[in-house]
């Protein structure tokens, strides 16, 4: 058996926010304090039989890890768009965030942590909440089953007890706000903003019919719950500001030519066909303390929660026998 460690994991957190274009960046930037597990790096006799069929790709404490799973993983992380998504990351970055997440949910079932119905209706309400029948048409185009993101959503449950209990309480007194505002002011200095609404379709038909209907006076987030197929749906689509480095550049362009109060032209992108809505603008300048206190809060939090977390990870990972399938790791470069 020869030994390899694997890149830093960074773990994978399939949480819908209000803010999307902010959620984008913080679920990417989560973990990104998690320490090297040690793995070994083996081989399988699975390895020489076809790739049609379910290989074992690792080993945690015993229990053998199929390919499926890590396909799974993959696929839903796939279903978040917008700067960071999973697809930018190397391939052995996402094999070590899969693993990382295995290891915490074994952790969250030896602690006795589970889902209650109640949490599992709320994590899989995408699905309870379509009528339409939209978001169930965009996991199928990932090429995923209702039942696949049913039991996904209730892993997740397990996932965020585990993290909660692992980094404790955390909190974000007044001047320590104040202190981080002070000390980033040129973070802050921002470009021009716009605060944006939108409905994506998978169809351009559709999408034109239903900026006819938002023309003729249809409500813009009730047709986002009931018909858009992109996850802010459940806000109804609202992106909350955003600025032009946030959006892929045909998004931008549509955006920032729209004027406030005003619907975009359909526009097409890797994730679908778009309506947007631009509710405010904001000229470029140096935001207030108040406007970005609840920002500043959430990422002192953040910051004491992963090293209260990277402490955890690193007892966790010690005590944890993680295996890697030799040619399985290759074939990832």
């Amino acid at each position: 058996m020869t030994e390899k460690t694997l890149p830093s994991p960074i773990n994978c957190v399939f949480s819908l926010k209000k803010r999307a274009h902010f959620w984008y960046n913080y679920v990417m930037k989560l973990f990104l304090v998690f320490v090297l597990l040690p793995a070994c790096v083996f081989s399988f006799s699975s390895c020489k039989k076809s790739r049609t069929e379910d290989r074992i790709i690792a080993s945690i404490n015993g229990e053998r890890v199929p390919e499926s799973e890590f396909t799974l993983f993959q696929k839903i992380c796939r279903l978040k768009p917008g700067p960071g998504a999973s697809e930018r990351m190397a391939k052995t970055a996402r094999l070590n965030k899969f693993i990382e997440r295995k290891i915490v949910l074994a952790e969250a079932k030896r602690q006795k942590l589970y889902a209650t119905p109640a949490e599992r209706a709320t994590a899989a309400k995408d699905l309870l909440d379509d009528p339409s029948g939209g978001f169930a048409e965009a996991l199928k185009r990932q090429g995923l089953g209702l039942e696949d993101w049913r039991n996904y959503s209730a892993e997740q449950v397990l996932f965020e007890k585990a993290v909660s209990v692992f980094a404790g309480e955390v909190t974000a007194g007044e001047d320590e706000i104040k202190t981080y505002y002070g000390s980033h002011l040129k973070e802050f200095s921002r470009g021009e903003q716009a605060h944006v609404y939108q409905i994506v379709s998978d169809n351009a038909g559709a999408a034109e019919n239903i900026r006819k209907e938002l023309e003729r006076g249809a409500d813009f987030e009730a047709i986002a719950k009931s018909r858009s197929v992109s996850p802010d749906r459940e806000n109804g689509g609202d992106l909350g500001f955003v600025s032009p480095e946030d959006l892929p550049a045909e998004m931008s362009l549509a955006v920032f030519k729209t004027e406030p109060g005003k619907l975009s032209p359909v526009t097409k992108s890797d994730y679908g066909f778009h309506v947007f809505l631009v509710k405010e603008q904001k000229k470029r300048g140096a935001a207030k303390l108040d406007e970005v206190k609840l920002l500043i809060g959430e990422r002192i939090r953040r910051a004491k929660s992963e090293k209260a977390l990277a402490a955890k990870l690193k007892e966790l990972g010690g005590a944890t026998e993680v295996k890697i399938n030799k040619a399985y790791l290759e074939e990832l470069k």
